[in-house]
């Protein structure tokens, strides 16, 4: 016969184990829930405003891109924190990494043109090669500087492989011939080195 303090113990295990197994399985639960939540612009859009709190896992994904896309583009301009939603947009967008997107980047490089250069620097892609290229004789040095940089971080192709990109090599080597073109006249030391660091990666 199972003496009463036993049985007590018994129990306080079971209990125990219980929320043990509750306390793995209701996370786990509410993660795979919050992943198929649909995004809206206005919730997506106030996740913006924080950039310290941003969890944008929990949006389904081909709704969230819509919605981001939807901001970056048509955000009115005197809407409350603007700026800083359009660029935080940018940077979630570009974490993503959609080559359908580039576009996107294009269209707001006179505006973001820091944040769009560095991102179109991650894509493999003959628009977003001839993009970054326009910046490298911008008036501002530290444009220049930033384009160069973007450009040393763009993913190249190798001429002999069966999958070659004709349109991307022939993007890379504009750009080679412009940033020549471009040290022939650099006068500031940063742009310099960043110049040639892109021409000994992509040339």
């Amino acid at each position: 016969m199972i003496e009463p303090k036993e049985k007590k113990v018994r129990t306080m295990r079971r209990l125990s184990l219980f929320i043990l197994t509750a306390m793995l399985i209701i996370p786990a639960f509410e993660t795979v829930a919050h992943a198929t939540i649909e995004a809206d612009i206005q919730s997506v859009r106030q996740m913006l405003t924080a950039p310290d709190n941003q969890d944008f896992s929990i949006f389904e994904t081909e709704s969230l891109i819509d919605a981001l896309i939807e901001v970056i583009e048509n955000d009115p301009p005197d809407a409350d924190y603007h700026e800083r939603v359009v660029a935080s947009a940018l940077i979630v967008l570009g974490d993503m990494h959609l080559p359908e997107t580039v576009d996107v980047f294009i269209g707001k490089l006179d505006e973001y043109t820091t944040t769009c250069l560095y991102w179109l620097g991650t894509f493999a892609s003959a628009d977003a090669v001839d993009a970054i290229t326009g910046y490298l004789d911008d008036d501002d040095p530290s444009v220049r500087y930033e384009a160069a940089s973007a450009l040393v971080t763009t993913p190249v192709i190798e001429t002999d492989s069966e999958n070659d990109n004709e349109e991307l090599r022939e993007a890379l080597t504009t750009a080679s011939e412009v940033i020549r073109t471009r040290l022939e006249i650099e006068d500031d030391d940063s742009v310099r080195e960043a110049l040639l660091e892109a021409l000994e990666h992509i040339g």
